[in-house]
């Protein structure tokens, strides 16, 4: 997910009230998974989701250990993705934008 594009409202939020808004909390779109694939949802741990700052001038860098994660349960429906900035205003006037990859395991439908 590339927040800055996809989640523009959020995105804006988080990034210019920077003093009151330190979370961003998505609800996953139709078409996050594949449709002919049934999703473990438990499958879904901390380990599994990257997060990557790209930076104003560029860089593109692991933020990871910047973020606290809360993931989707088996009971949200659509599927909630939340991260929780817990570094400073300053550190976040860096953030160009933020790039997210969840992995999964699933099923394929039919087999």
């Amino acid at each position: 997910f590339s927040f800055a594009h996809e989640f523009s409202t959020q995105w804006h939020a988080f990034k210019n009230d920077a003093a009151d808004v330190n979370s961003l909390e998505i609800q996953l779109p139709d078409g996050t998974f594949p449709h002919n694939v049934t999703v473990d949802m438990e499958s879904i741990g901390a380990d599994r989701v990257s997060v990557f700052k790209i930076g104003t001038d560029g860089s593109f860098t692991d933020a990871k250990d910047q973020f606290d994660i809360s993931l989707p349960s088996t009971d949200d429906d659509p599927p909630r993705l939340g991260l929780t900035f817990t570094g400073d205003a300053d550190e976040k006037a860096e953030f160009e934008n933020l790039v997210v990859i969840v992995s999964y395991d699933g099923q394929l439908a039919g087999v």
